[in-house]
């Protein structure tokens, strides 16, 4: 995706955790949705766009049959969270379905730092995904601890408990559903984490 500013000259810029703002549609017709780059640089920004079939996705869908050199309206940098690197140095990522997203930014940053702590992934693959092609083995083998859990099986409670145990993690990304964010969050908060260590996108 090219970027282009409006009413000043100041490219897109992605600290680390932020996300970007889409717009579809006009006046009262307007849709919007986030979506975390997996990637920027100078006048462009890499979003990972799943594409759902109907009825779902109506969204998704005409992005991804939009012609090359298309407009669509974005607002850019949101979200609460920021990280600067090298301060990454004890995290721990936890992502069902398309969840994984933000995390592909939080690992590529992390694999390139000079000094990398350690960072560990556990991932929720729904039936029917396959996410190998973003998750490389020369990314996940630098992982401090890396879990993949295949549909029909799920992150549970004794999972979650096992991965959040095997290292204190100083901070802990979610991204998923709601319902989903809100189990990891109650079983991490049962097993003494803080409340401020742990981040939601």
């Amino acid at each position: 995706v090219s970027t282009q500013s409006t009413g000043n000259d100041r490219e897109f810029a992605f600290p680390l955790g932020q996300h970007i703002e889409v717009q579809l549609g006009q006046d009262d017709t307007v849709q919007v949705r986030d979506y975390t780059p997996i990637d920027a640089g100078p006048g462009w920004i890499g979003l990972l766009i799943r594409r759902y079939e109907e009825p779902l996705g109506r969204f998704s869908r005409h992005l991804t049959t939009l012609a090359p050199g298309s407009a669509v309206r974005a607002r850019a940098p949101l979200g609460r969270y920021q990280h600067t690197l090298p301060t990454l140095h004890s995290v721990a990522m936890i992502a069902q379905g398309t969840g994984i997203t933000p995390m592909l930014a939080i690992l590529q940053r992390a694999n390139g730092a000079e000094e990398r702590g350690k960072v560990g992934l556990l991932h929720a693959q729904r039936a029917g995904e396959d996410w190998s092609p973003m998750l490389p083995a020369s990314l996940t083998r630098q992982l401090a601890h890396y879990e993949l859990v295949q549909a029909p099986a799920r992150i549970n409670e004794p999972l979650l408990r096992r991965f959040a145990t095997k290292t204190p993690w100083q901070q802990i990304y979610m991204c998923g559903t709601d319902e989903f964010c809100d189990h990891v969050t109650d079983v991490l908060l049962g097993l003494s984490y803080e409340k401020e260590a742990l981040f939601q996108f």
